[in-house]
């Protein structure tokens, strides 16, 4: 009977994805943020009409509801908050969903779990850091602040103390080596990919090698691994060290990215001054490469892609639109809650993923993004079990999970994840157990089938079953032969978590 459940739940899955039609909520038109979110949505329209290009209708408010949820918490919504869109004879106010999803404690756990990956990257050859336990701390609790994040940078870069109070681990992971800070550095707060030019001048880009090693020699005056007699790092500033060009012995100074030399009043440790200069108006990437990944965290892929190979060689799909949010989000201190507001509510982030043409254009409607693996395993947590919301289950499951995507488009790794999933102990005992989480709730006496399926398609879809779902999977529940009632629930559950509606946000 399972196999045949199994075989059939193969073929729905590739058939589940489910999208509907619907109208944005309406805000106060004279709101800044309202302003800017219309100003991106009319350089965009004016690129499709000048391409003659459709785009997609505006998502209804389910889809919606778990879409924000996911990009802006990091987890599907709870069946409370779905029934009630559900039940509202209202449309849904998508603008309080989204100020009350920011607000939320999981917004910045979920940004600290985006920007501990962009730090120290998730890698599979078993060479990475497995526990990043004290710098997600740390970004969570500047994400709680909503600090600037110009200053966020500035104090990253120049923090001192061990790896446990977090941004040390950056450090370790990069070996305290000067040409390794460059080049992380460079690709995660300047979104520029300048390793190239550490043995050569960059082929493709105006970056020279002495550049690269101007810019590395910002890191050169720290203690490394081999010279603390300890098993626990710590950044140590120190008062000499230089660096030189590959087979020379050629010193570099340090050189702010193509700009001017520190001035020799300039004080504070070298990685002191680079920090101020990161978080200054001096710098003219920042900003850039912010708004770049932040857009790509709610559409799934940047206005310049790789999200971290900006420059002249490789223009914005849109220009005119990263010029004016990179000054917007200037102007607005550097606010995230702010920029991620203003960008959620865009028409163009309110477009359903349904399309009729697979060769669409960007961002003419919403692109379908692999979960992470933050987001599937707390998405699993609150429904599966509160017993799978502690450090060392979750460090487990990040470890099986592990998975390095360029963007969330990549359905390669998503299948590969989906993989994983299916054939986790974990799932599989957890969809079993009929005492824990959304399955022991199906308990209540005043639960019949028909409801019962129902909470179990709200807690993982966030929508109701279609009329042949329900008549499927009512038959399973009715005809199954050598299972219990709680097993057959098991079942479906399991099937709807495998599902590549369930591993897919969109």
């Amino acid at each position: 009977m399972l196999r045949r459940f199994r075989f059939w739940f193969t073929t729905w899955s590739i058939m589940s994805l489910q999208f509907a039609l619907v109208a944005s909520s309406s805000a106060d038109e004279s709101d800044t943020t309202l302003q800017m979110a219309r100003r991106i949505d009319h350089l965009l329209e004016a690129g499709f009409e000048e391409k003659g290009v459709s785009q997609a209708s505006l998502a209804d408010d389910l889809e919606f509801l778990r879409r924000a949820s996911l990009d802006l918490t990091g987890v599907v919504p709870r069946v409370s908050q779905v029934r009630a869109v559900m039940d509202s004879q209202q449309p849904l106010d998508r603008r309080q969903l989204i100020d009350q999803l920011l607000a939320s404690p999981r917004h910045a756990t979920h940004m600290a779990n985006i920007y501990r990956d962009v730090l120290v990257p998730p890698v599979t050859d078993g060479t990475g850091i497995d526990n990043a336990a004290g710098l997600h701390q740390w970004l969570r609790e500047q994400f709680v602040q909503n600090l600037r994040y110009d200053r966020l940078v500035s104090e990253f870069l120049s923090a001192n103390g061990s790896e446990q109070d977090g941004p040390a681990l950056f450090y370790r992971a990069q070996e305290a080596k000067p040409e390794k800070l460059a080049s992380a550095t460079a690709k995660a707060f300047l979104g520029l990919q300048i390793q190239c030019a550490e043995c050569h001048d960059h082929p493709f880009d105006d970056w020279t090698q002495k550049d690269f090693w101007g810019y590395a020699a910002f890191f050169a005056r720290l203690q490394t691994p081999s010279q603390m007699m300890t098993t626990s790092f710590r950044i140590v500033d120190v008062d000499q060290g230089e660096v030189t060009l590959p087979n020379s012995k050629d010193v570099v100074s340090p050189k702010f990215p193509r700009g001017r030399m520190p001035e020799s009043d300039e004080r504070g440790t070298r990685r002191r001054q680079l920090a101020i200069w990161m978080g200054s108006r001096d710098n003219p990437f920042l900003a850039d490469a912010a708004v770049n990944r932040v857009w790509s965290i709610l559409f799934g892929t940047g206005l310049v892609n790789p999200i971290d190979d900006m420059g002249p060689h490789n223009p914005a799909t849109y220009p005119k639109v990263l010029d004016e949010l990179s000054a917007y989000f200037v102007d607005t201190g550097f606010n995230m809650q702010n920029l991620m507001r203003t960008l959620a509510l865009t028409k163009a982030y309110q477009r359903t993923s349904r399309t009729d043409n697979p060769n669409a254009p960007a961002f003419s409607s919403m692109a379908v993004k692999t979960l992470t693996r933050d987001q599937l395993y707390d998405s699993l947590a609150r429904i599966l079990s509160n017993d799978l919301d502690n450090p060392a289950a979750r460090q487990a499951f990040m470890v099986r999970m592990q998975q390095q995507l360029a963007n969330q488009t990549q359905y390669r790794a998503g299948l590969q994840q989906a993989l994983l999933l299916m054939n986790d102990q974990t799932l599989s005992l957890f969809t079993q157990d009929s005492q824990q989480g959304i399955l022991a709730s199906l308990q209540a006496p005043f639960f019949d089938e028909a409801q019962q399926l129902e909470t179990l398609f709200l807690c993982s879809l966030g929508r109701p079953p279609t009329c042949e779902e329900s008549e499927n999977f009512l038959l399973h529940l009715k005809n199954q032969e050598t299972e219990t009632a709680d097993e057959a629930l098991g079942d479906i559950l399991w099937a709807l978590l495998n599902s590549a509606e369930f591993q897919f946000n969109h």
